[in-house]
Order: structure tokens, then C-alpha cells, then sequence
């Protein structure tokens, strides 16, 4: 995708008169629902997911 496709998204999304983010993803929207309610179980589920992540230690 060229950048000049990039830029005139993020100018036509930064002069919307309401929006600035068109798409924003289905479990990003419950993360931050959630982490109204629950913080320290979001705190949970993100280091766990992070451990997930690190590569294993022998």
C-alpha cells in the first residue's frame, strides 16, 4: 500500500466532524470495557499473555 493511501485515510479520518478511529477491533473494544470494571484482572490476562510470548528458558 503506498503511504499517500495512508495519509489521505488518516487526513479523511482526522477531519471527520465525530471520528477520529473508523475500526477499531472487536477485542480491543472488551479490553478496555473491561478494564473499566476489572482492572487487575485485565493486569492478569495481559501478563499472562505476555509469558506466553517469551521465548522458553532451559
Amino acid at each position: 500500500m503506498p503511504s499517500s493511501s495512508v495519509a489521505e485515510a488518516a487526513w479523511r479520518a482526522y477531519q471527520h466532524p465525530t471520528r477520529l478511529h473508523w475500526y477499531v477491533p472487536r477485542s480491543i473494544r472488551w479490553i478496555d470495557r473491561l478494564k473499566g470494571v476489572s482492572p487487575e484482572f485485565v493486569r492478569r490476562h495481559i501478563a499472562k499473555s505476555l509469558a506466553t510470548l517469551e521465548p522458553k528458558r532451559k
